[in-house]
């Protein structure tokens, strides 16, 4: 051992003790909490509730758990075509496209929102572009869960389509003389 060791030193040992003893602390043991499974690819994350506390039919707190929803899975999502008549002045524009997924899984455009918007004699071009592909588009639709109550008086979910709506940005640019759609 050194007797008077430099306060560089002195420095240096307290913090390898202070890293050992964080490094120590870090390997305790902790306990494993179970976790729940993932969701399955197109789901939301529900809830789970222990035993007890899953509603009955005589519970009036019952009513007051959230119906959880799915999202909408995509079918068929082909983006539109970059339009001709544009091609020639090379128009770059960008769009927000909000549209609604019907219970049948078409999907229907409800409005069309320029970020970047085209030179005016080309916007009916690109607006024509953007309604026939989402006209084309196809989902499987979105569902909502509800508890349903079985004779047993348990409660199970039942499933119900529910129309959603969504929305897509579509990027047209051109690149090396050639219409991109993004």
């Amino acid at each position: 051992m050194l007797r008077n060791p430099s306060p560089k030193i002195a420095r240096l040992a307290v913090g390898f003790l202070l890293a050992a003893a964080l490094l120590l602390e870090g390997c305790r043991r902790k306990p494993v909490q179970a976790t729940p499974p993932p969701p399955e690819r197109g789901t939301s994350e529900l809830e789970i509730l222990p035993a007890e506390q899953v509603p009955r039919a005589t519970d009036p707190e019952r009513k007051k758990v959230l119906a959880p929803e799915s999202a909408p899975g995509t079918v068929r999502q082909d983006l539109p075509g970059y339009p001709e008549t544009a091609l020639g002045d090379a128009v770059e524009c960008t769009a927000t496209v909000l549209y609604h997924i019907e219970t049948d899984g078409s999907a229907r455009l409800v409005r069309l929102e320029w970020e970047l918007e085209p030179p005016a004699e080309h916007v009916a071009a690109f607006e024509d572009a953007i309604r026939t592909a989402v006209g084309s588009w196809l989902f499987e639709p979105a569902k909502r869960y509800r508890f349903k109550e079985v004779a047993d008086g348990s409660f199970r979910y039942d499933e119900q389509v529910i129309p959603k709506a969504a929305r897509a940005i579509v990027r047209f640019r051109v690149v090396a003389g050639r219409g991109v759609v993004e």
